[in-house]
Parts: structure tokens; C-alpha cells; sequence
């Protein structure tokens, strides 16, 4: 887990990485880790809602989604959103995989995308996953995926999460910027959405 804590050498395949270039997360749980009362919103292709790691931090069964098959039922048929979910919260200080960088939160499933190989969706499909989640209570909305040309649907219902999310104190909205450095694709490129990039343990984009 390097991007908690990167030390330089605690990097994979005998890549010598950056000291500190990291998250500073062990500064930031001295503060908070999180709150059981904050929905986070994964609107991807669903959770492993049975995995190990994940399933104690999940939200009250009432309040998960599957938009692709609409119903309750969002288990993941591609396994993208388990890993996404993991990185936000996985269960802390325990023996088990990694710890989730706000792993006191609650995670909202959300399924807006079909099974293996294709992950097939539409933007219908997504907008109802979008529209779900911030009727519902989530305070974090996080959409690892885009590149799809801007769409009423899907602009409508973040705009909406956006302004009327939360009782009125909005929804915060995260994208994926891309898995290039070059540009930053739709909806992270909205300016109602914080777009989110990565970098590599060399502090390179």
C-alpha cells in the first residue's frame, strides 16, 4: 500500500519509488477515518456485496441499487466497482486485503454497468444509478469510468445531485479524469465534478 505510505522501496516489481510520494493518510486518520453516517456512493459495476473485507462497511440493504437489472441486487459481474469500493473502505486494522482510505464511512452499491466482458450500460442506465444515490442520502457520489460524449441524462442528474443532494447542501461528485494524462474526459470534466487523477509511486502523472 504504497499510496498510504510510500517509503521508496515497498513498491511492486523492484521499482525503486519516491519517499512521500503518498497520500499522507496516516496524518489524515489522526484526524478522522471517516464517519458511519457519510453514504458513499460507488456507481460502477457493482460490489462483491459478500466479500470479507467490504461487507461490514456496506449501507442498510434498502439502499442498494441495481440499475442495469433493475432491482436490489447489485453484485458485480465485472469486478471493477469491488476494487474501487476497496480503495475508499475496505475495513481498517484488520488482517484482511488493504485498508480503505475513509474505511469508517458506508459504502451505497450501485450498479450501472452489465456483466463481463463488455460492462455493456447506457446513458439512461446511468443516469437512474446517479439519480439513485443522491435521492437516497449519499453525500459522495464516485464514478470511476467516463469517456462517453456529454449527455443530457447523465449532466442532468449530477447537476442535480449536485444542487439538491443532501437536503439541499449537495452531493459531491467524483470522476475519473482518464487512464491517460493528456486530457480529461466527461463527466469528470464538468465543472460541477471533482475530476481525480492518479500518479505513480515516481510522483509521475
Amino acid at each position: 500500500m504504497w499510496n498510504i505510505k510510500n517509503t521508496g522501496t515497498n513498491i511492486p516489481d523492484g521499482i525503486v519509488g519516491l519517499p512521500g510520494c503518498d497520500m499522507n493518510m496516516e496524518q489524515a486518520w489522526d484526524t478522522t477515518a471517516g464517519n458511519p453516517n457519510v453514504l458513499i456512493s460507488i456507481t460502477d459495476t457493482g460490489i462483491d456485496t459478500n466479500h470479507t473485507d467490504l461487507r461490514p462497511n456496506l449501507c442498510d440493504r434498502t439502499l442498494w441499487y441495481d440499475a442495469y437489472d433493475n432491482d436490489q441486487q447489485p453484485y458485480d459481474e465485472y469486478y471493477h466497482g469491488t476494487g474501487v469500493s476497496g480503495i475508499a473502505i475496505a475495513v481498517g486494522n484488520n488482517i484482511a486485503g488493504m485498508a480503505g482510505i475513509a474505511y469508517n464511512c458506508r459504502v451505497m452499491p450501485v450498479r450501472v454497468f452489465g456483466p463481463a466482458p463488455h460492462a455493456f450500460t447506457t446513458d439512461h442506465i446511468l443516469a437512474k444509478g446517479l439519480n439513485w444515490s443522491w435521492v437516497h442520502g449519499a453525500a459522495v457520489i464516485n464514478c470511476s469510468w467516463g469517456g462517453c460524449l456529454p449527455g443530457s441524462l447523465i449532466t442532468l442528474a449530477i447537476r442535480n445531485a449536485v444542487n439538491y443532494g443532501r437536503n439541499g447542501k449537495g452531493t459531491v461528485v467524483f470522476g475519473g479524469s482518464g487512464n491517460s494524462d493528456t486530457s480529461v474526459i466527461y463527466p469528470a470534466s464538468m465543472p460541477e465534478v471533482i475530476g481525480v487523477g492518479g500518479s505513480s509511486p515516481c510522483n509521475e502523472r
